[in-house]
């Protein structure tokens, strides 16, 4: 092909390999997901691996805008309860599951969707959400998250937030285990909230109510 021949085929081009670029599926997802997503898998119990593993999942809500990509449990289906999820994502029947355990993500305000004193907000979220009574773990997260998880009885929580000063709401991601094959999990499904990434500038502010 003559030099200005291809020249033109190549300015013709640019425009279709631009919007290519910006398509691509890492853009979405954290960077060396699969790495990440491989040493998640890795922790599950062996008596859980022929019925819980997790995937990449994407999840979008257009009422409260929130676009969020999570490393979540593989097959469970979501039935979100309320405008403030993303996903609410329940365990299979026919799994040795119950249907109980839930993985969720979402946003709330915590009252009025305003920006308030969050450290002290998010406290108190989760001191009630986990109890000091059966706490495993208790950590800061980058972007001014937190979270905790434990075990009281026989239910197993997992609860991480996270928000910036100037949020009308904070992010949450979240696993409530019931199921007696499971709750010995919790802390995977901990390390599997530490993955959740909110990728629409401003996703924790949602447009009116609680």
């Amino acid at each position: 092909m003559r030099p200005r021949a291809r020249r033109r085929r190549l300015a013709r081009l640019a425009p279709i390999l631009l919007v290519a670029s910006s398509l691509g599926c890492g853009d979405r997802v954290p960077q060396g997901k699969e790495r990440e997503l491989g040493l998640l898998n890795a922790t599950i119990p062996s008596q859980m691996v022929s019925y819980l593993d997790f995937a990449w999942r994407d999840f979008t809500s257009t009422v409260r805008p929130q676009h969020v990509v999570v490393a979540a449990p593989a097959g469970w289906a979501s039935a979100v309860p309320d405008d403030r999820y993303a996903a609410w994502l329940r365990s299979p029947a026919g799994r040795r599951l119950d249907g109980r355990d839930v993985f969720a993500v979402g946003v709330d305000c915590a009252g009025a969707c305003e920006p308030k004193a969050w450290p002290e907000v998010l406290d108190a979220v989760l001191r009630r959400e986990v109890p000091d009574d059966g706490l495993l773990g208790d950590e800061a997260l980058p972007d001014g998250g937190r979270i905790r998880w434990g075990r009281q009885g026989k239910i197993a929580t997992a609860y991480a937030v996270w928000a910036r000063p100037t949020d009308s709401s904070y992010r949450r991601c979240f696993a409530r285990l019931l199921d007696p094959d499971l709750v010995d999990a919790i802390t995977v499904f901990a390390a599997a909230c530490k993955t959740a990434r909110w990728l629409d500038p401003g996703a924790a502010t949602p447009r009116s109510g609680t």
